[in-house]
């Protein structure tokens, strides 16, 4: 299958050393927690629908409480009943965001296919390219498929003509999407009304717990070059700082003449203090909030492995608790995870 072509997404140069001997500074942020980790497009698309639900719930709650009268039958119903009608409304709403998460992600990290951004203006050619071979519509249960897969994999190889002449505006919707992901995880020095800081206080005051999401790139190969393999991480954790270890460090390159550069120049020794083990009632508050928010541990990643984005999801489809999440839930535990993070990068004067 052809993905997405990307002419306009070339790999930068390699740097020459216009800095001395010294080449670039990366300050770095490395931090030793006890956190779950989640899934983003879920976390995000969860946490999204559980703001925009909770007027509502709060009016319900407080109706089914105080509610009187001959009008006010909400306070007549059973607590089960309460709980089921706040699932389906909660499962109603998670759709649409999930729908919109799910989308920019795959945009983000590359998984997207250049049919998932044509333009109107594009759709009698396309149109005309599908009717060039049998009527494929009317495909019964003994159609190879053979058909109907090339012909999407000409429309595929047709847009990305367009794409390497330039002549292919949605490189520009392309990069908007991916621009729109990553600024709901960008700091606050941004300026911006970034997602997750925005409601970083609400997960602390409602959970007791905060947010821990960066961007990553691995080393597995993608279809356009390794240096676009990319996925965004995140993580619930403890808040206290009694729980982490941080170590701030700088990361220098060591250039020589002809541009040469040491490979020891990243590395760098620490002595590491872990961080005590949470106490039986911190590590409740995990369970309690991913039951609220519906979210699944990811796999638990191997060393030097690319399994952060590999789910373990026992949701209904419905989007409501089954028993075998409830169960899986109830033995969720976090566990110690070294996270790192570019904070800054600077170009060195000669010196």
């Amino acid at each position: 299958m052809t993905t997405w072509p990307g002419p306009q997404y070339k790999r930068p140069p390699p740097e020459t050393s216009h800095h001395g001997p010294y080449g670039d500074t990366y300050r770095a942020s490395i931090n030793l927690i006890w956190a779950v980790s989640v899934d983003p497009v879920q976390l995000g698309a969860h946490l999204e629908s559980y703001i925009k639900l909770q007027p509502t719930f709060t009016a319900f709650r407080l109706c089914w409480t105080f509610g009187n009268g001959p009008q006010a039958f909400l306070h007549r119903l059973p607590i089960e009943l309460v709980k089921c009608i706040e699932d389906l409304l909660t499962a109603e709403a998670r759709l649409p965001a999930e729908e919109e998460w799910s989308s920019d992600y795959e945009c983000f990290i590359g998984a997207c296919r250049p049919l998932n951004h044509v333009r109107e203006c594009y759709r009698e050619e396309l149109s005309y390219a599908y009717d060039k071979g049998p009527d494929t519509h009317l495909c019964d249960d003994s159609c190879s498929g053979e058909w109907c897969t090339k012909i999407v994999e000409d429309m595929d190889d047709w847009l990305k003509g367009l794409g390497e002449a330039d002549d292919w505006a949605e490189c520009d919707e392309h990069a908007a999407i991916q621009r729109r992901w990553y600024e709901r995880f960008i700091s606050e020095a941004s300026g911006k009304d970034i997602f997750f800081h925005t409601h970083q206080e609400l997960i602390r005051r409602q959970f007791g717990l905060s947010i821990f999401t960066c961007h990553t790139k691995f080393a597995e190969s993608a279809p356009w070059g390794p240096w676009f393999k990319r996925e965004t991480v995140t993580c619930l954790h403890l808040p206290a700082e009694s729980h982490r270890s941080t170590w701030d460090i700088e990361l220098q390159d060591i250039k020589h003449m002809h541009c040469a550069t040491d490979d020891e120049a990243y590395a760098f020794v620490s002595t590491f203090s872990v961080p005590p083990p949470p106490k039986a009632a911190d590590i409740a508050l995990f369970p309690r909030a991913m039951g609220i928010l519906g979210l699944t541990p990811l796999c638990k990643p191997e060393v030097g492995s690319v399994g952060l984005n590999s789910v373990q999801s026992d949701v209904a489809a419905d989007g409501s608790t089954s028993e075998a999440q409830t169960v899986a839930l109830s033995n969720v535990s976090p566990t110690l995870i070294m996270l790192g993070k570019n904070v800054a990068k600077t170009h060195n004067q000669d010196r």
